[in-house]
């Protein structure tokens, strides 16, 4: 089994002849444009970093703008939502809720990883209300990139960070019918944040786990830098700094076991991906 095309390539998906949210396939050139100029690290194609950049890219296009995924889908043949074991797969965010792929096809995923705050309520809004809110508020692309990736496959786990520019307004869903206003300030928006990917040996995830501090996000767009997070609940998506704690722990310890590993990986020929299975095996 050679290596998938949706880690090789951050656009593989937007290829695929499937059903697209909006009846067309995401334009995501300004996102990639922003990439190209403004990213902190570039990756040598086919390193453990790109691969699993590329993963991460191609999950994010498929969760955002795919409509057909899940068991329900692949009850009738419609399997389309590639990166991810349909059968097993969950996402979660600072160890709140357990979102199924159906889950995250209805709420979409800014709710998902924001949950509830005193800037954005996901409970108030819809998977297409929550994405056109971030989308008018940057509309030059909000770019992702993976800048270190601490351990390969099965379990990979990385540092990402998140940018783009306040061009436009932001108008933030807090309760029913009610909404936060903030203007474009025009400056740039960047958050960072940790993220664990579990792979099975078909290169697809089975659960995903992402860390990071939503009030950063919020406090940027809206000005307010100095906002306190609240403790986590069942919907928010803010963490208690015991769990921060336990992450760091836990990072800790996959730093200091994954050297040999990303070294190994390193060093293989990946051009064509063919021999990455087979040398990784004895990891699954």
């Amino acid at each position: 089994m050679t290596v998938p095309d949706y880690m090789l390539d951050q656009n593989a998906v937007l290829r695929d002849n499937v059903a697209w949210r909006h009846g067309s396939i995401p334009d995501y050139s300004m996102a990639n444009a922003a990439f190209e100029t403004e990213a902190s690290k570039r990756h040598k194609p086919g390193s453990m970093e790109d691969m699993i950049s590329n993963l991460v890219k191609n999950w994010e296009k498929e969760a955002s703008y795919k409509l057909k995924a899940g068991i329900c889908s692949l009850q009738y043949g419609t399997e389309e939502w590639r990166t991810i074991d349909h059968t097993q797969y969950t996402f979660s965010c600072n160890g709140g809720p357990v979102y199924s792929c159906e889950d995250m096809m209805r709420l979409g995923t800014y709710s998902a990883l924001i949950g509830e705050s005193a800037f954005f309520s996901s409970s108030s809004t819809t998977f297409e209300d929550s994405h056109r809110t971030f989308r008018e508020a940057m509309p030059g692309g909000f770019a992702w990139e993976a800048v270190e990736v601490y351990s390969g496959p099965p379990v990979a786990s990385f540092k990402w960070r998140h940018w783009g520019r306040m061009t436009g307004k932001l108008r933030c869903p807090v309760g029913p019918g009610t909404f936060v206003d903030a203007p474009p300030h025009g400056g740039m928006v960047e958050l960072w944040g940790v993220g664990i990917a579990h792979i099975n040996p078909k290169y697809q995830i089975t659960k995903i786990e992402i860390y990071y501090d939503p009030h950063e996000l919020m406090g940027n767009m809206v000005g307010a830098r100095n906002l306190c997070p609240v403790p986590h609940n069942k919907t928010s998506g803010f963490a208690s700094p015991s769990h921060n704690n336990a992450l760091r722990k836990s990072l800790d310890a996959l730093r200091r076991t994954s050297t040999d590993s990303m070294n190994r990986f390193n060093r293989l020929n990946l051009n064509r991906g063919d021999s990455l299975l087979s040398e990784l095996d004895d990891d699954w």
